[in-house]
């Protein structure tokens, strides 16, 4: 069934600008040399990772990188037609009782310790005595190596439990990798500390006669800072979307992708002296138009934007008065003589603040003023 609904204007939209996506991913291609993987795990950081995995292959994007198998299962759909060989990583933890799904949808899998590499193994050759799985299947996998991040990851100096893995008929070994905790920050030295951990790892299963067709250390941060860490694949991730990794770290030419859009449902006339929102904590010091929009913290616009915040309306700005509630916030509009019912407000993105800007006046950062727009704003896609 289709509700009606969905054929008509929303209240409230996440406009996402497929050719802004498409940009950013041409300039940041320009910068390497190297194979670029896009990151579209969690629902592409908002933004819809079955139409962005779409987009970005037709854009000639052939590897992505995501978290869960339900989130690798949805981009393999999502790009059928584009060809089998269109690399799917999973950066995380998988269930082990899941390794059918990935030898079914060719998935690759991040493997970050012995202990898991032996689940894995146990469940693909457990699937395969069964006969769900056929006796030649293999998963190909990543090898993480943990250099600084103290997330997952193999020890460095643990050569023994990463060339285990390959003898394994059961795997595939593919890549290796790590992940760098301060690359945001150019001068930062802990990155080439780590750098040279990752080196010694590769170096040791090299005195072995082991190592994989791929390696890759740089997120999008290091994929700025630190172009001498390249090798032979990055994982490009914010910077896909628009925003800069950190404010040490400038990307000219980033255009954003989401666009945060509702709409003005009713004006009223606030006398001096009287409260806005709950817990009556802003006091009108004069009598000021108040408009009230259909958005709140329950759809990701969260109560800590108010600090100082605002939003477009006509092009200019309109401060937030009192506590953004659940599902709706009351904005200034005195100084916006036409401001109407039915005006466009625009909370980030063109026109307005960007993410980086309300995240900071939140005291987080823009990967999560993204990933936080809730399931029910629709996502409205321009090409």
């Amino acid at each position: 069934m289709e509700f009606l609904s969905k054929q008509r204007k929303a209240k409230l939209e996440a406009c996402i600008s497929l050719e802004n996506l498409v940009h950013n991913f041409r300039l940041m291609r320009e910068k390497t040399k190297s194979r670029v993987c896009c990151v579209i795990k969690a629902d592409a950081y908002g933004h819809g990772a079955w139409q962005c995995a779409r987009t970005l292959a037709a854009a000639g994007a052939d590897f992505f990188a995501v978290s869960s198998v339900a989130e690798a299962e949805e981009v393999r759909l999502a790009l059928a037609g584009y060809g089998d060989d269109i690399g799917i990583l999973i950066l995380g933890y998988t269930l082990p009782t899941d390794a059918d799904l990935l030898i079914k949808y060719n998935i690759r899998q991040a493997v970050f310790s012995a202990e898991y590499a032996r689940a894995l193994r146990d469940a693909i050759r457990e699937y395969k005595l069964d006969g769900i799985l056929p006796p030649d299947a293999r998963l190909g996998i990543h090898i993480k190596v943990d250099t600084g991040m103290n997330r997952i990851g193999f020890d460095p100096d643990d050569i023994d439990g990463m060339a285990a893995l390959f003898p394994e008929r059961d795997f595939r070994p593919e890549g290796l990798f790590t992940h760098f905790a301060m690359s945001d920050t150019p001068t930062a030295d802990i990155t080439e500390a780590q750098f040279s951990r990752y080196q010694a790892a590769w170096n040791g299963l090299r005195a072995r006669g082991l190592d994989v067709p791929v390696h890759h250390v740089c997120n999008s941060a290091a994929i700025t800072n630190f172009p001498h860490m390249h090798l032979d694949m990055v994982r490009l991730g914010i910077e896909l979307y628009g925003l800069a990794p950190s404010g040490d770290t400038v990307v000219p030419g980033l255009r954003p992708v989401m666009t945060l859009k509702t709409l003005v449902s009713h004006i009223h006339t606030v006398k001096k002296g009287e409260t806005v929102g709950y817990g009556a904590s802003y006091t009108a010091e004069c009598d000021m138009r108040i408009a009230t929009l259909p958005i709140g913290y329950a759809d990701g616009f969260i109560r800590a934007y108010a600090d100082g915040g605002s939003v477009r309306i006509r092009g200019d700005a309109a401060p937030i008065r009192g506590r953004i509630c659940m599902d709706q916030c009351m904005v200034d509009v005195s100084d916006i003589p036409a401001a109407r019912i039915g005006d466009e407000a625009i909370l980030f993105g063109e026109g307005a603040p960007s993410a980086d800007e309300i995240a900071a006046r939140a005291g987080t950062i823009g990967y999560e003023v993204l990933c936080l727009i809730g399931k029910r704003v629709p996502r409205v896609y321009t090409r």
